[in-house]
């Protein structure tokens, strides 16, 4: 793993599994593109903002992934903000990138 000054680290893993290979690696220019459609269209972020916060945090792909049980395949993109606490999961879906909730979200909306 190379680290510097500049975000996000860059780095790439190949991990052999049986038929399940995973790629870890930054988010590419069509991810990057996608990830800042997200924060102006969903979270409201003005064009600076969505770039301010794709060159300041840490962004990470996983390519080929899949899920235990009934779930999902496909790219996942890791996010780490500030802090380690701070972070989010997105997938892609047929109609585009989709914030993942954590279970704790999900347990939250259901108690209401």
């Amino acid at each position: 793993m190379k680290a510097g000054l500049n975000m996000p680290w860059e780095f790439e893993k190949e991990k052999e599994d049986g038929l399940n290979k995973e790629k870890i690696r930054t988010i590419n220019n069509e991810e990057r593109r996608d990830l800042e459609e997200y924060f102006r269209c969903v979270r409201g972020y003005s064009e600076a903002e969505a770039k301010n916060t794709l060159d300041r945090y840490l962004f990470i792909t996983i390519e080929d992934y899949i899920s235990e049980c009934p779930g999902y395949q496909g790219r996942l993109i890791f996010a780490v903000y500030s802090y380690p606490s701070f972070h989010d999961m997105f997938v892609y879906r047929d109609d585009g990138i989709e914030r993942v909730k954590s279970e704790r979200e999900s347990q939250l909306e259901n108690e209401v």
